[in-house]
């Protein structure tokens, strides 16, 4: 996670924060990739191989709009650094989110091969951590909501 948080400025630098996009954005990965594990999980019990590349494409779409919410909601979230309560759940949301983004990350290169025509010899595994990740998205879409809803951020100005 280290390594992410110390790539973030740089690709904060290359995308500009003249709105807070992060509302407009993190509704994509959310939406893609619950809609990604969905398919594949039907996929696997009504034994429709053809939807599986499908799934992929879901999630790789996902994966890649879970960066840009990651990022977007970083810089979102600088106005609200300081230290009381509703900062440690800040940092508690973009923590989940990177986990998020990077259990989603492993899933779509893991599935790669398969989605490059190898066996699918570990696909019901590379399916199960995409659930274990749509369990912690739920988690995290969570601590989004509260902090919106319950403690204001974004809402209210910051003073």
């Amino acid at each position: 996670m280290n390594t992410l948080k110390a790539f973030l400025p740089t690709l904060q630098r290359v995308i500009p924060n003249p709105m807070p996009w992060h509302p407009a954005i993190v509704h994509f990965p959310i939406a893609l990739l619950v809609v990604a594990v969905t398919v594949d999980v039907v996929a696997l019990f009504m034994r429709r191989a053809s939807w599986h590349p499908v799934a992929w494409r879901l999630l790789v779409g996902g994966t890649l709009s879970a960066l840009i919410a990651v990022v977007t909601g970083d810089a979102a979230a600088a106005d609200y650094r300081q230290g009381d309560e509703t900062a440690a759940i800040v940092q508690h949301h973009e923590d989940m989110a990177t986990l998020c983004l990077l259990l989603f990350g492993v899933a779509s290169l893991g599935r790669l091969p398969i989605a490059l025509g190898r066996p699918p010899r570990w696909l019901a595994y590379w399916i199960a951590l995409s659930v274990v990740g749509v369990g912690l998205l739920v988690y995290t879409s969570v601590l989004g909501g509260e902090l919106v809803y319950v403690h204001g951020v974004g809402v209210i100005p910051t003073p």
